[in-house]
């Protein structure tokens, strides 16, 4: 201006994310955003200054390596799929080219066997008195059983009372999580004992309004005193499967009109049962050898023998005449490891399926029984691979049952329980739960205690079933005797005092109680001496166990 004609300058630059139009003659120009490409998978290059830039495809990643970042003006990085970590016991899939892939559980060699939830142990804060759990300390209640602390939950002396906790599952995946909440039965007969030996109370009449609030890994379920009307004693199940689970989170809301304890409503101890997950089977399948082979058999009841199928009148321990509801089968999975292979299909309690060849686990669950776990199920050709599937029903808290399944031969093994009795044992003996004494009863300081046979099978299999209701002071032994050893071929070896058959037995002792379920095997746990596989010992006041040993199970005397 002026006269002047004044010089020359550079264009000038822009800000990081725009460029320069317009700039020519006498006019500067403006700086404008630089655009993103519309085509997937590329980035603008070069855009700066006067350049607009082109679109460019992202980088291809060396193997083990995946583009991160590519995109908009960028054209981002190749990262080591190994510098991206998983959580613990889990490993990295499908990570290269421009996915940075995805984490899933690592395969387990072992099926994780149900595990028991006892609620007080996993609560996240104090229980408080309002919330009784069994143990000692919870006020103005009285019990005449001992009972394990932890072995429920209910609603104490109170008319509100709230738990919550959370409790981490063995392995990540899918879980089946299932209990019953109880309804206390009145009886009018003075003499009964009150909230101890639940469900029986003489205190009155169940409160059809008592409320329950259940809320598990945000699913909300509501229960009530009575599912029907009458004096009680119904048993209401609950059974959920949750997918991708690390837990169980979970609290219960208990309201009540009257503040007397033995009316309110019973959570029972839970079962957690791995179902599976979505995790590669390649490591299972590679296990597993070719070819076909068939499985069958029945999914039976522990207490009575009686198949579980739609619409059959079963027993429960406590109750007889239970209907199955219509439609309602047993869920049988086999498993290699953390894999779920197949789901068998039952149809009218019976399964009859061909599967890969191969060793499985087996697991089957049925509502209001716990889950049988069997980790030695053969499926291998061209031998007939027939095993009935036993399950025992819940227990109420406190109790016990003991349950013995073997292989087709020998014909007839029978579960005894020798049962510390004060009238027995004050004359240097125990009383014995057998074929032929089927009851041992007693009246202790805690009330009364009973031992009986539930149940026996002579036709080989089993199964052989004891229960426990109420436990008297004194040390319980749990054994298992060939009952024809001496006299059946291939029994009793007099000269050196073994018995093959029933070492080839494939016995096992499954035990339930207020801790969970555990599993015996001939050969493995306790010992033998003639025709009797001594297994284990309980504590009738801890109710601890501990494998029989010569010098704490003594064999039984000749005349046994």
């Amino acid at each position: 201006g002026g006269g002047s004609e004044g010089e020359c300058v550079e264009c000038g630059g822009c800000p990081s994310g725009k460029y320069r139009v317009g700039c020519n003659g006498a006019n500067p120009g403006v700086c404008i955003a630089c655009s993103t490409c519309e085509e997937a998978d590329t980035y603008r290059d070069g855009c700066a200054k006067l350049s607009k830039g082109t679109c460019t495809p992202c980088p291809n990643c060396t193997e083990g390596h995946f583009s991160s970042g590519c995109g908009g003006l960028h054209r981002g990085a190749c990262v080591a799929c190994s510098s991206v970590a998983c959580p613990p016991a889990h490993e990295r899939h499908g990570c290269g080219g421009k996915s940075e892939g995805y984490c899933i559980r690592s395969w387990v060699p072992q099926t994780p066997p149900p595990a028991p939830i006892m609620w007080s142990k996993w609560l996240t804060h104090d229980r408080g008195e309002c919330i009784d759990d069994g143990g000692e300390d919870v006020p103005n209640v009285v019990r005449n059983f001992r009972v394990p602390t932890g072995a429920y939950l209910r609603l104490a002396a109170c008319t509100h009372g709230y738990a919550e906790g959370s409790f981490p599952v063995p392995i990540s995946g899918n879980w089946l999580v299932h209990f019953f909440v109880g309804v206390p039965r009145y009886t009018s007969l003075p003499s009964r004992p009150t909230a101890g030996s639940y469900p029986e109370e003489n205190e009155g009449y169940p409160l059809a309004d008592d409320v329950l609030e259940i809320v598990i890994n945000n699913r909300t379920t509501v229960m009530h005193n009575l599912a029907s009307g009458g004096p009680g004693g119904e048993r209401q199940v609950y059974w959920e499967v949750f997918e991708d689970i690390t837990h169980v989170d979970f609290s219960f809301n208990f309201s009540s009109k009257d503040t007397v304890d033995h009316l309110h409503m019973l959570v029972s101890g839970a079962e957690a049962v791995y179902m599976g997950d979505d995790a590669s089977k390649a490591k299972a399948l590679s296990l597993l050898g070719v070819g076909e082979a068939e499985v069958s058999g029945k999914v039976e009841n522990a207490v009575d023998g009686r198949t579980l199928k739609p619409g059959r009148k079963i027993g429960n321990g406590y109750d007889k005449g239970i209907v199955i509801p219509e439609g309602q089968e047993a869920t049988v999975s086999l498993f290699v490891g953390s894999s779920r292979m197949n789901g068998l299909e039952v149809s009218k309690g019976e399964y009859d399926e061909g599967v890969r060849a191969g060793k499985y686990t087996c697991q089957t669950s049925f509502p209001g029984f716990f889950t049988s776990y069997l980790d030695d199920f053969s499926a291998l050709p061209p031998t007939a691979n027939k095993r009935p599937l036993v399950l025992s029903p819940f227990l109420n808290p406190g109790d016990a049952r003991f349950l013995l399944v073997w292989g087709a031969t020998p014909s007839d093994l029978e579960l005894r329980l020798e049962v510390p009795l004060p009238q027995y044992v004050k004359h240097g003996s125990m009383c014995v739960v057998r074929y032929t004494n089927t009851h041992c009863t007693a009246h202790s300081k805690h009330g009364k205690g009973k031992a009986k046979l539930e149940y026996s099978a002579t036709k080989g299999y089993g199964p052989e079933t004891v229960s426990v209701r109420g436990w008297v002071p004194g040390k319980y032994v749990l054994r298992v005797k060939h009952f024809a050893g001496a006299h059946e071929p291939g029994g009793l070896d007099k000269k050196t005092n073994h018995d093959p058959a029933l070492l080839n037995s494939g016995a096992e002792v499954q035990t339930y109680m207020s801790m969970g379920a555990k599993r015996y095997h001939i050969g493995s746990h306790g010992y033998t001496a003639g025709v009797d596989w001594m297994v284990i010992r309980i504590d009738g006041t801890t109710q601890e166990v501990e494998l029989c040993t010569p010098e704490i199970c003594p064999p039984p005397g000749k005349w046994d």
